[in-house]
């Protein structure tokens, strides 16, 4: 599922690695959803309405494709704006329910609950890519998680409270698309299949500079503003 001011073309060559790392496992037949919610503006991510109707068009794909494969389970590769939809669904629907779970450049809050999601077997597992320069994360939901005034947070910068290593990945070189690089393909797609964390080592810390400014990210907004 892909961020805002963009229309996912990427996943539909994340659901082509999927594919072929299936091919391994003959007891198991795999199908890939890659709709789009379409072109989605800052204006709107910022509005809570707004991103509360893409909320709901990812319960109605979620809910065709369970239609679909009643008996399936259902895996789930999210950036950006669509990890939020992934993570508000969970929250507010428990008959949704993920078995392995893949997130990049997260605007969810550190804090969100996943061992009790696990706990009630809504989720399964989950991966966390956390980038070493993502400012897109750094600067603005993780001001406002600071500043408690929506449910946003930073948990592609930070990571989340309730992962650990192996399964929260730091850290990724780049940008606030950084796991989406190529590179990263073949491991997104054997998590999905396998459930196999990469076992690989990765950037050991984030950009100095950019963690202290999230720490302030309140006031740079307040300066731009300004």
């Amino acid at each position: 599922m892909h961020c805002i001011r963009d229309l996912g073309y990427w996943t539909t060559k994340i659901a082509r690695k999927v594919k072929i790392f299936s091919f391994d496992d003959d007891k198991k037949v795999f199908a890939t959803e890659t709709s789009s919610y379409g072109y989605f503006p800052m204006l709107s991510f910022l509005l809570p309405a707004k991103r509360r109707e893409k909320v709901e068009w990812f319960m109605d794909k979620y809910t065709e494709s369970k239609a679909v494969y009643p008996n399936a389970d259902f895996s789930f590769v999210g950036h950006s704006n669509g990890t939020y939809l992934l993570a508000k669904a969970l929250t507010e629907y428990p008959c949704c329910k993920f078995k392995n779970i893949v997130l990049a450049g997260s605007v969810v809050p550190t804090t969100y609950t996943w061992n009790e999601l696990i706990k009630k077997g809504q989720v399964k597992s989950v991966m966390n890519y956390v980038a070493t320069s993502d400012w897109v994360v750094a600067l603005f939901p993780k001001a406002i998680q600071i500043l408690n005034i929506q449910d946003l947070g930073s948990a592609g910068h930070d990571g989340f409270d309730d992962l650990d290593h192996p399964n929260e990945i730091e850290y990724v070189r780049g940008a606030h698309s950084a796991a989406l690089k190529e590179e990263h393909w073949d491991d997104i797609a054997e998590f999905i299949v396998n459930g196999k964390v990469p076992d690989k080592t990765f950037q050991k810390e984030r950009s100095s500079w950019l963690v202290w400014l999230g720490h302030i990210s309140p006031l740079v907004w307040l300066a731009i503003i300004s």
